[in-house]
């Protein structure tokens, strides 16, 4: 089933696609570590750095003037470093009170007891966790438990040009639509004009994931119980994928 809709809904959330904030069991701020009149927490990010700090740092400054006596001690890094020195921080006793992990991380943390359980704070707080996506705030709880809130993800979408379409007589993508038809009216776009590319999607780990569940495919079968990484789903969607990025549809077989 190459449904472009379908598989998107599935795969929607699925390893980097989200990101969540976890806490440290068992570290409680002290009154040495703050002074007598507060608390200080320990805050270590990724997703928030260069650019995009100053934001995060704008909903901190919010934050403490609603909770006075709290201060946020923040530590941000590039991705790339991120997840090193974090390991070396958990790993030393060292653990930041609060730190962001991705999906294809959290696991590993919450099996070897690293994250402190979430649901009495939940509860004693009184947060309305209806506010959540839930297939995002799922994605984090391990054993009935969660460890982690979602703090982002995003979305797959197909975005298409209706000018193209239009030149090219094609009416526009839609809910039932396949990858055959996608094919089809990229191999008619691409034919408007040699500078125009018809589709493109890349080929990467991540995105070789969402198209092979979009394809009825994917690493492990449906009880995850053993790998199925050599399907016929998972070797169709290869192909279909570098099509998309080598040719960028001069021409197409995918199955």
């Amino acid at each position: 089933m190459k449904n472009l809709r379908g598989g998107l809904k599935l795969s929607l959330f699925i390893l980097a696609a989200v990101s969540v904030f976890a806490a440290c069991p068992a570290k409680k701020p002290s009154a040495s570590q703050s002074g007598e009149a507060g608390i200080t927490i320990t805050f270590d990010q990724f997703s928030g750095s260069g650019d995009n700090e100053i934001y995060l740092k704008k909903m901190i400054y919010a934050y403490t003037l609603e909770n006075p006596g709290v201060t946020i001690n923040l530590q941000s890094y590039g991705y790339d470093d991120y997840f090193v020195q974090l390991a070396a921080k958990v790993s030393a006793g060292k653990a930041p009170d609060v730190f962001e992990l991705n999906f294809e991380n959290f696991v590993a943390y919450a099996k070897k007891g690293a994250l402190e359980e979430l649901d009495a704070l939940i509860t004693q707080a009184g947060l309305d966790m209806s506010v959540y996506n839930k297939m995002a705030l799922d994605a984090f709880s391990s054993e009935g438990k969660q460890y982690g809130i979602p703090n982002s993800f995003s979305n797959v979408v197909l975005i298409y040009n209706k000018d193209l379409f239009d030149r090219a007589g094609i009416p526009y993508p839609n809910d039932d639509w396949q990858w055959a038809d996608a094919m089809a009216a990229a191999v008619k776009i691409r034919a408007l004009d040699s500078t125009i590319f018809g589709y493109y999607q890349a080929a990467s780990f991540h995105e070789f994931y969402k198209a092979a569940v979009q394809n009825g495919g994917g690493f492990l079968n449906s009880a995850g119980t053993a790998f199925t990484i050599d399907s016929r789903e998972n070797e169709e969607t290869l192909r279909y994928l570098g099509v998309c990025c080598a040719s960028r549809i001069k021409w197409y077989k995918y199955s």
